[in-house]
């Protein structure tokens, strides 16, 4: 049996032309290909002053993108692929114990890894993808600024005062449908949570959080409507 002490021994073993991934709905990716991807990722994970010594934990869902992502980040840095399935506490827990130097997550995730990389001061770099890419060939970009829960609180809470609450105190009902940490400042906002209370908040799939607020804009009543009540995560 041959034993590779890299990523790089293992894929130079391969044909440059043999399939590596296979698209659907896109182009397949070669060995050549993938060899080629790899080095711009590790290439551009060193840009971002991340290298060798490094933890980097990635949470996406299962697929090309995932395995592809692993390879590649694997070979310049310690990877750490988490369960996308975590809660909040879970995640902090991983993260902090990783002491991760960034978190990579897909373009326009809702998950609650965000929320704690936020607190933690973790970077977070998204998975961007052209339609025209092979399969699992993506581009690492990073999060402009990073928002912490702070920022994002300070632009939702204004536009929630300004735009929506006149809405319901119309007597309107009003259905928000927002990024999870946007719906989180809301939340907190609305319920006075504190930084620890809503970093643990999650929205399970097919959660819709129904308030019902009085004509000073006050919470009088809150129910959670679910395609599973069984498995509310707050």
């Amino acid at each position: 049996m041959t034993v590779f002490s890299t990523i790089h021994e293992l894929l130079a073993g391969k044909p440059a032309d043999a399939v590596a991934f296979v698209g659907s709905g896109c182009p397949s990716l070669t060995y050549g290909g993938l060899r080629e991807h790899v080095e711009r990722t590790v290439a551009r994970l060193n840009r971002f002053g991340v290298g060798r010594n490094d933890r980097i934990a990635i949470v996406l869902p299962n697929g090309t993108e995932m395995a592809s992502a692993f390879v590649a980040i694997a070979a310049g840095t310690t990877s750490a692929p988490l369960n996308p399935a975590y809660r909040a506490d879970e995640f902090e827990f991983y993260l902090s114990d990783l002491k991760a130097k960034a978190l990579v997550v897909e373009r326009g995730s809702t998950s609650p890894a965000l929320g704690v990389a936020a607190k933690l001061k973790i970077p977070v770099l998204e998975i961007v993808r052209a339609s025209s890419d092979p399969a699992g060939v993506f581009e690492l970009v990073p999060v402009e600024g990073g928002e912490t829960m702070k920022d994002v609180y300070n632009r939702i809470v204004p536009y929630y005062t300004n735009s929506i609450l006149p809405e319901l105190e119309a007597g309107k009902n009003v259905l928000i449908v927002a990024h999870g940490n946007s719906l989180r400042a809301l939340v907190k906002y609305l319920e006075k949570l504190s930084d620890e209370a809503v970093s643990t908040l999650e929205f399970g799939t097919g959660e819709v959080f129904c308030y019902e607020i009085d004509g000073e804009g006050i919470v009088t009543g809150k129910t959670i409507r679910a395609t599973n009540p069984e498995k509310h995560k707050v």
